[in-house]
């Protein structure tokens, strides 16, 4: 199916903060756990957890029956040691290949601020997307909804084996969402 969208030829809005992030394609430490990276991510970015799906598990179960603190606790417990070293040592690593690298977690909290405070104590300093990978992926799709008035779109969809892709890689100006998305399905919404 093909859909043309009118065009309203008006100017493009000023980028925000996070859009500029996002246009500078500045390389990202996504510290998250490994399933919420795979649900999806910024381009650019590398996924380090600070806690693996496990390990996330044990803490989200330890919060929900017993609160922050004894989470905190857990976390802190189970990431330490040779683990926490392993870890810390991969994030020194990317910030010294990626000086102007990124740091973010779900929604830019306790993980990442603790990834941050763990750097810091070993002399890195990395700055920390506010709002986390919550906010970068909220602002992509404020780019797509505040530019779809401007453009001419077209829009190409059907089923699978129709040969959408062979028409989107024949055309001089596309954009293949789904190619963008590694075929993990659409991390911009419907």
């Amino acid at each position: 199916m093909i859909n043309s969208k009118p065009t309203n030829q008006s100017p493009n809005p000023p980028l925000s903060a996070l859009e500029q992030l996002l246009a500078a394609q500045r390389p990202i430490l996504d510290v998250r756990a490994e399933s919420e990276f795979d649900q999806g991510s910024i381009p650019n970015s590398f996924n380090l957890p600070i806690l693996n799906d496990k390990e996330r598990a044990r803490v989200g179960t330890t919060y929900k029956q017993q609160g922050s603190e004894a989470a905190q606790k857990v976390g802190h417990r189970l990431v330490s040691g040779e683990i926490r070293e392993a870890r810390l040592e991969a994030w020194r690593t990317f910030a010294e290949q990626n000086p102007e690298g990124l740091l973010t977690c779900w929604r830019g909290g306790m993980r990442s601020q603790i990834a941050e405070q763990w750097l810091q104590e070993i002399g890195i300093s990395i700055e920390r997307v506010q709002g986390g990978y919550k906010s970068l992926r909220q602002a992509c799709i404020g780019v797509l909804e505040d530019r779809a008035d401007s453009k001419d779109w077209l829009v190409l969809a059907g089923q699978t084996g129709t040969a959408k892709t062979v028409v989107i890689n024949q055309s001089s100006h596309t954009i293949d969402l789904e190619g963008l998305a590694n075929h993990r399905g659409s991390a911009f919404g419907g």
